[in-house]
């Protein structure tokens, strides 16, 4: 019976389980949790890492097409802050033209 570092935690061993392919504690129970959690880790890495190989179409972004992409939203930015700006113009006119009313009407 073993695992990695058996040896050193244990007084004796009666043979030479390295715990390589299951990594088994008799002796020390404690370390059950924290064995568990590098594994279930391990696993969600590479599962990930895999998926992300698999769509790099969809996560690789090339520096020439992200600058391309930036001076788009920049182009649309500025033209939204155009448009705001020409829709509170024409509220400052409208409320120009009101008060010109009233003026003539006193």
């Amino acid at each position: 019976m073993g695992y990695p570092g058996f040896t050193e935690d244990a007084e004796r061993s009666n043979d030479d389980c390295k715990g390589n392919f299951i990594r088994h504690y008799t002796l020390g129970k404690g370390r059950v949790h924290t064995a568990s959690s590098e594994i279930y880790a391990q696993l969600l890495v590479e599962v990930l890492q895999q998926r992300l190989l698999q769509h790099t179409s969809e996560f690789w972004i090339n520096e020439t097409e992200s600058e391309g992409i930036l001076e788009e939203e920049r182009k649309k930015e500025e033209e939204r802050k155009e448009e705001e700006r020409k829709k509170e113009e024409e509220r400052k006119e409208e409320e120009r033209k009101k008060e010109e009313e009233w003026m003539l009407i006193a």
